[in-house]
C-alpha cells in the first residue's frame, strides 16, 4: 500500500484556505455509503482555542442522506497542488448550520511511488505503433512509472528489451468513466514468456510524457489505489 504523511497543526489551516482560494474542487462521500458527489470549500473559522470549522457547498441530497444515518462520517479527497492525493474524514454534526462542519485534526498526503502497481480495470488495454502496425495489448497492472501488459504473440518478434515504443494510448474505464491517457514515449523493460493463450508477458517504462498526460495518470493511479483501500476494508 502507499504510504502517507499526517498534516498537522497549522498546515492543515494553510491547506484549507488554499483549497478555498483555488476553488479546487473537492470529492465528498459517505464512509460505508453509496453517496459520491463534487463540492468545493467556501470558508473557514478558527477558533481561539485552536478548533477549526470550515464551510461547504453542499452537493443537493447531501444532508438527507447523512439525517438518515447513525453518527455518519464524511470523507474528503482531493489532489493537492503537489498533484498527490490527500485525504480527510470528519464526523457530521447536523447544528442546523448547513454547510458548517468540523475541521480535521490530520490530512493525509499519500506518496504515491513510482514502481507502486495497482492491477488494472477489466477490459482495460493499451495499443501502441509498433513497425508501422498497430497492437492492442491487454493492460494487466498500472503505476506511476510504468506499466505491464499482454501483448499478442504476433508482435514478439518486433519487440526487444530496452526498445524505445512511441505514442501509446492507455485506455480504460474508472468509476464509470471511459479514460484515455496518451504516453509520448515508453521503454521495454523486460519481457516475459507465455501469460496468456497466445499472448506473452511485456513491461513498459514511461520515458517521455507530457505535464497533462502526468496529471491525468496520477489521478487514475488514485482512483485506483482508492478502490483498491476499499476492498481492503470491506476485506477487515
Amino acid at each position: 500500500m502507499a504510504d502517507f504523511e499526517k498534516i498537522k497543526g497549522r498546515k492543515v489551516i494553510d491547506l484549507i484556505q488554499d483549497l478555498i482560494k483555488s476553488k479546487t474542487l473537492v470529492k465528498i462521500s459517505i464512509t460505508k455509503n453509496d453517496f459520491e458527489r463534487l463540492t468545493v470549500l467556501l470558508a473557514i473559522h478558527v477558533e481561539k482555542a485552536g478548533l477549526i470549522r470550515f464551510q461547504i457547498d453542499p452537493p443537493e441530497g447531501l444532508w438527507v442522506a447523512l439525517r438518515k444515518l447513525h453518527q455518519p462520517t464524511l470523507r474528503f479527497e482531493f489532489l493537492g497542488r503537489d498533484r498527490l492525493p490527500h485525504r480527510f474524514d470528519v464526523p457530521f454534526e447536523d447544528s442546523g448550520d448547513e454547510g458548517w462542519l468540523p475541521g480535521p485534526e490530520i490530512i493525509k498526503r499519500y506518496q504515491l511511488r513510482n514502481d507502486f502497481r495497482l492491477t488494472a480495470p477489466a477490459n482495460a488495454y493499451a495499443t501502441a505503433l509498433i513497425n508501422e502496425a498497430e497492437f492492442r495489448m491487454s493492460l494487466d497492472n498500472i503505476s506511476l512509472g510504468g506499466f505491464f501488459c499482454h501483448c499478442p504473440n504476433s508482435a514478439k518478434a518486433l519487440l526487444f528489451k530496452d526498445q524505445i515504443i512511441e505514442k501509446i494510448s492507455l485506455v480504460l474505464v474508472l468509476d464509470g468513466e471511459y479514460r484515455v491517457v496518451f504516453i509520448d514515449r515508453a521503454v521495454v523493460r523486460r519481457i516475459e514468456g507465455r501469460t496468456r493463450q497466445r499472448h506473452f508477458g511485456i513491461a513498459f517504462e514511461f520515458a517521455q510524457i507530457t505535464a497533462e498526460a502526468q496529471k491525468q495518470l496520477v489521478q487514475l493511479v488514485y482512483g485506483l489505489q482508492r478502490k483498491y483501500l476499499q476492498m481492503r476494508q470491506k476485506e477487515e
